[in-house]
């Protein structure tokens, strides 16, 4: 089996259960897998080969939501001006701060959040509290925090109070 494949005619080779093999780690592997080998097919076949940058045409693919068109539009393609990636460490993070009222979704959280994170910053506000909400979840996340965020006693504060916002949620 390839251990990495390159470009999509290497993915295309593989077998269902070589894909999913590739996928095991990730939640819905098998799924994941199915839509890999679907997407990967249809960008070789109608595409060149060339992945589409727009938002429109990533969204039309087979397992490809907001968040991941998002983030493919920004991230890969520099697209600073296409949407917020919402996860759902975005969303909880989002909710507990009060960033958005009680949305119910991360798609949302998502059209709360770009009324009022200006356009031009929404790649960077997304890896910063993705991370963020990421780091929430590991068991020494706490101590990392506020080490990283809190330089005097007003940053402190206001540090832990986020950490208690967030430990309530």
């Amino acid at each position: 089996m390839i251990e990495h494949p390159e470009g999509p005619n290497e993915i295309m080779s593989l077998r269902q259960e070589e894909v999913e093999e590739l996928c095991k780690s990730c939640n819905f592997y098998k799924t994941k897998a199915k839509n890999i080998q679907l997407v990967t097919k249809e960008i070789v076949e109608k595409h060149n080969g060339n992945i589409p940058t727009s938002y429109k045409k990533l969204i039309s693919f087979p397992g490809v939501g907001p968040k991941i068109a998002n983030l493919m539009c920004s991230v890969a393609f520099s697209q600073d001006d296409v949407g917020i990636v919402v996860d759902t460490h975005v969303h909880r993070i989002s909710n507990c701060l009060g960033w958005v009222k009680e949305t119910k979704s991360p798609e949302e959280t998502r059209l709360e959040l770009e009324k009022w994170v200006p356009a031009g910053r929404w790649t960077q506000f997304s890896l910063d509290v993705v991370g963020f909400g990421q780091c929430t979840r590991q068991s020494d996340w706490i101590d990392h925090f506020l080490r990283q965020f809190s330089q005097g006693t007003s940053e402190m504060k206001l540090a832990q109070e986020i950490v208690s916002l967030i430990k309530s949620s």
